[in-house]
């Protein structure tokens, strides 16, 4: 969310540094007095700890995944699939072998996504660890 980038440049502070930010600071659009770059949108949906479509602007992918430990019968992976939600919003033509470049491209984020999200057993290392408090209390009054 671009929220905290805005805060930051709102209070006239720094974005750390030390981990990936992936929002930015949308407070000229929303003051009236600028417009941003626009750039493609990417939303990465995952399904419990593994990353299964991308989409990409108008584009979205459903990755080559292996089968889901659950149903160890099930067929090795799946094909890449992929579709143009702005002319086909029910998912109906796989355009996967008419667009490898694109396919390709967007394979390359989520390469880049696992590598920083995970994916499965694959590195996390940009997952912080769930907050914990040790012997947590309701804060209620009696």
């Amino acid at each position: 969310m671009d929220i905290l980038p805005t805060l930051v440049s709102l209070a006239g502070g720094e974005l750390p540094t030390d981990r990936h930010i992936d929002g930015r600071d949308i407070w000229p659009m929303l003051s009236g007095s600028g417009e941003l770059e626009s750039k493609p949108s990417v939303f990465y949906y995952y399904r419990q700890d593994q990353l299964q479509a991308i989409r990409f602007g108008k584009w979205k992918l459903y990755l080559p995944l292996a089968p889901v430990r659950a149903s160890p019968n099930a067929a090795a992976k799946t094909p890449p699939r992929f579709y143009d939600l702005e002319s086909d919003i029910s998912e109906s033509k796989n355009l996967a072998n008419k667009n490898p470049d694109l396919v390709q491209e967007i394979l390359e984020l989520a390469a880049i996504a696992r590598e920083d999200l995970g994916d499965e057993e694959q590195s996390d290392k940009g997952v912080r660890p769930a907050g914990l408090v040790d012997r947590a209390v309701p804060l209620v009054k009696p």
